[in-house]
């Protein structure tokens, strides 16, 4: 049986989405054993402001060059606060603002020793006052990305490393990143090492 379109449904979406994009620093007042607090943690912040559904979705991803101060997730209490004090339109819509935390093979050394590191999605509820300010974080879980598909509501979700590439951040692989860097972090990602396909167990 053949379908003719007068047959099948159509569907039209409208997509009526802004996206920030930067290198987000902010101060940790997260402790280590060291006593020594983080003021140089940062990460790549996105921000995909739903103006439709008059609401966001904050992603956080952790940097391989952030690796010597506070990490996105133990970081994530201090780092709500500056995003929402650095983008004020926030304040009204944070209770329909989803914060999330990311991770894939940009967040680790561009090494054949540290392939295959698959993109990790963390959904983080909290609780802010009227400040904005984050007065606790409940509670978090691991989320997939197709259900982060769903959220942007058929926004693009760019490679993390593509990004790292528009703006031109140094990600302590020896230069900012360019072209020949996304390709080998991409092929880490797949496992790919010299153009094969990583045997498993194999480091180096």
């Amino acid at each position: 049986m053949i379908i003719t379109n007068q047959e099948s449904p159509v569907i039209t979406t409208q997509i009526d989405v802004n996206v920030t994009k930067t290198i987000f620093k902010w101060y940790s007042t997260y402790q280590w054993k060291n006593k020594n607090k983080s003021p140089h943690s940062h990460c790549l912040l996105r921000i995909y402001w739903l103006n439709n559904k008059n609401k966001a979705i904050v992603i956080a991803s952790e940097l391989y060059s952030n690796h010597t101060n506070t990490g996105v997730y133990r970081g994530y209490y201090d780092l709500a606060s500056s995003v929402v004090k650095t983008f004020p339109q926030l304040k009204p819509i944070l209770a329909s603002t989803i914060w999330l935390t990311h991770s894939g093979q940009f967040s680790y050394p561009l090494s054949w020793a540290e392939t295959g590191h698959e993109n990790k999605f963390r959904q983080i509820f909290m609780e802010f006052d009227e400040n904005g300010q984050t007065q606790r974080i409940e509670s978090s879980q691991e989320i997939e990305i197709k259900e982060i598909i769903t959220m942007l509501e058929g926004a693009y979700l760019e490679p993390g490393v593509e990004v790292l590439e528009q703006l031109k951040h140094d990600n302590g692989w020896n230069g900012i990143v360019d072209t020949e860097q996304v390709q080998a972090c991409q092929e880490l990602e797949e496992g790919i090492v010299l153009g094969q396909k990583r045997v498993a167990g194999l480091v180096g």
